[in-house]
């Protein structure tokens, strides 16, 4: 029998239903927008300390916040246990400025010391997770996984099967994505035709155990049943999405009726995830089912969105006792044809 995946606690950093505030101008690079899902009080230099804020990206920044935040949240006693407890990290391709930053100095500063060395490991995907393993002294298995919208589901996928093949017992899993210039031109220019969502930044990090090797008396907020992953193929099929939530209630064992909160963030695509939409709903007709959307809670913040609805639902059921005992479904698809649900059932331990 599979071994239970117990979520003992989460950390977010980002604006999470505050509404798309006004970006700060950039003198070096202008902002292809005027309003994001931005906190623009966020100072990584006060919760971090500016010995570690110096030289990291803000990608890790978001990053390492929403560990100690977690960590926090948890209870996670990391130092008895470092050799199992490990990072999994969703992302797309890390930071788009921190690259961006260290290519630019190699064209425009005088030779011979054209970079900073010290900011080359910002143009590498993994440095975030990377750099909350050192901070957090996680020396178990150290993971980044890339997949667009979907990588915050991807990342659980992976760390599901980590924990239960017994490379560690414990990991900090969840996806980040930055609000920077340079990564809010690259998301500009890349969205389909139609998609006005505000961008947006956010870290989302989850504390995932095993229960066998919990502390007794761990408090738990849900136990992970499954995370399902396959493809959509046509973005015009209706019943893609039916079929794929109907896949992942059955991969966990739980009946549509026991669901009571489903979260969906779409690809942007305003018809095909209008349509995906509909889809899910014929599985759950119940007037009480509470729909969460996403992108209303933290804009279009891409490699984390997933990762945001997960710590969605989870605050949800925190603020509501009555949620204990019922499940969660969060679906994610993105363009690309990858389609990602995870199901939940909430735990009825304060």
């Amino acid at each position: 029998m599979p071994d239970t995946l117990l979520i003992t606690g989460w950390g977010q950093v980002g604006p999470a239903g505050a509404g798309p505030a006004g970006c700060r101008p950039e003198a070096a690079v202008p902002l292809p927008v005027t309003r994001a899902f931005v906190d623009p009080g966020l100072d990584p230099v006060n919760r971090l300390g500016r010995g570690t804020a110096r030289f990291i990206d803000r990608t890790t920044a978001l990053t390492l916040m929403a560990c100690d935040e977690a960590a926090a949240d948890a209870d996670l006693r990391i130092e008895p246990m470092a050799e199992r407890v490990g990072v999994t990290l969703g992302t797309s391709c890390g930071s788009v400025a921190g690259t961006a930053e260290f290519i630019r100095d190699s064209f425009v500063n005088e030779r011979p010391h054209m970079v900073n060395p010290i900011k080359f490991p910002n143009t590498v995907i993994n440095c975030a997770a990377g750099h909350a393993a050192i901070r957090m002294g996680a020396k178990a298995i150290n993971t980044t996984v890339s997949g667009g919208r979907v990588s915050g589901l991807l990342a659980m996928r992976h760390a599901q099967l980590t924990l239960r093949a017994g490379h560690a017992d414990a990991l900090l899993v969840g996806a980040v994505e930055e609000f920077t210039p340079e990564n809010a031109w690259t998301a500009v220019r890349g969205r389909p035709r139609g998609d006005d969502t505000p961008l947006g930044e956010a870290a989302a990090m989850l504390v995932l155990e095993r229960a066998a090797a919990a502390r007794p008396g761990r408090r738990s907020w849900a136990e992970l049943l499954a995370v399902t992953v396959q493809t959509f193929g046509d973005p015009d099929d209706r019943a893609a999405s039916h079929r794929l939530g109907r896949a992942a209630l059955a991969a966990a064992g739980v009946p549509a009726e026991e669901v009571a909160v489903v979260s969906l963030s779409g690809t942007g695509d305003p018809h095909a995830d209008a349509d995906r939409r509909r889809g899910l709903a014929g599985l759950f007709p119940d007037p009480a089912v509470r729909w969460r959307d996403a992108e209303s809670i933290a804009g279009d913040c891409y490699s984390a969105l997933a990762a945001v609805q997960l710590a969605d639902v989870l605050t949800l059921r925190r603020r509501d006792p009555g949620l204990a005992g019922r499940s969660a479904l969060v679906a994610a698809f993105d363009e690309t044809g990858v389609a990602a649900m995870a199901v939940l059932r909430f735990s009825g331990s304060e």
